[in-house]
């Protein structure tokens, strides 16, 4: 890499340890600091991702009407509570 590109990334790599600075002091340890792991998170989160996408492209139709009752269908059939969402079905405070 040429001197600019060094450059470049000594800046960042110096930017990066300014802001990890104070988490690793709060953390007080380096094992439970959670930035140096950030590639590892990202690599499981875009899994989790994958898998989902694909768990519900199997159940899911396409096309304007059957992907509608589609989704329809995969709301009705949510039997567990812990998946069901506080949002998009608001209860009232007084019951």
């Amino acid at each position: 890499m040429n001197q600019r590109g060094d450059r470049g990334l000594s800046r960042l790599e110096r930017a990066t340890l300014r802001v990890e600075t104070p988490v690793r002091r709060t953390v007080g340890s380096n094992r439970l600091n959670p930035l140096p792991h950030a590639g590892t998170i990202s690599v499981f989160l875009l899994g989790v991702v994958i898998f989902t996408g694909i768990y519900i492209t199997l159940f899911f139709s396409f096309g304007f009407e059957a992907s509608y009752h589609s989704v329809e269908k995969m709301h009705a059939h949510r039997s567990r509570p812990w998946c069901e969402p506080s949002i998009a079905t608001p209860r009232p405070v007084w019951s």
